[in-house]
């Protein structure tokens, strides 16, 4: 077992596209079986709500949206 540090920019970056993509795989999922066997428009709700908690728990914020500062 061997721990290899990482700079906190290269863990941040990582950090991001893991809860990206586990982001993505949640929101692909819910919209492979709602294809499939249909699901309820709350529970696609909640899934993409999930998917959205995970990108802001890994720090992700919008800071603007078409140019236009959100804060």
């Amino acid at each position: 077992f061997v721990i290899i540090p990482v700079e906190s920019e290269a863990l941040a970056d990582l950090r991001f596209w893991a809860a990206l993509s586990l982001g993505t795989i949640v929101v692909a999922s819910v919209g492979m079986v709602d294809d499939i066997v249909g699901i309820r428009p709350f529970s696609k709700l909640l899934g993409q709500c999930c998917a959205t908690l995970i990108l802001l728990a890994s720090g992700l914020h919008l800071g603007s949206i078409a140019g236009i500062p959100l804060t």
